[in-house]
């Protein structure tokens, strides 16, 4: 009886681990999940500790395979959530240049000048299309 329910608890920390990542695609759309990967997270601690907990003190191989599946699964999902999600270095950020001068109307017809605005410290413009 203890190896049956050893094994059902080796099962759930695979189950788990495999879930983990689809959790992650699926929470998407709620911007704290998206940064953190929280979920994810959980669900592969939550594997883990099952699958450790059923090969702890088990001799059947098939158990301790099941655990290092389940590590292997998360550390898969870490190097891809870490190194893989990363940002690629800016590219022509060497080429950055200075504005030349102008006055044009804002949004409420005054006239502004890039001399002005430098004034006042550093000025990030914004090119946006409006209405045509």
């Amino acid at each position: 009886m203890e190896g049956e329910r050893r094994t059902r608890l080796a099962l759930l920390g695979l189950g788990l681990c495999l879930a983990a990542p689809f959790a992650y695609y699926a929470t998407m759309g709620v911007p704290v999940l998206l940064r953190t990967g929280a979920i994810c997270w959980v669900l592969l601690a939550a594997g883990l500790l099952a699958g450790g907990v059923a090969a702890r003190g088990d001799r059947r191989l098939g158990l301790r395979l099941l655990a290092g599946v389940d590590a292997a699964i998360a550390l898969l999902w870490t190097v891809g959530f870490f190194g893989l999600a990363s940002l690629p270095a800016p590219k022509g950020a060497e080429r950055l240049e200075t504005a030349p001068e102008f006055s044009l109307p804002d949004a409420a017809g005054r006239t502004v000048s890039l001399a002005d605005a430098r004034a006042s410290g550093p000025v990030l413009l914004v090119f946006f299309r409006g209405v045509w």
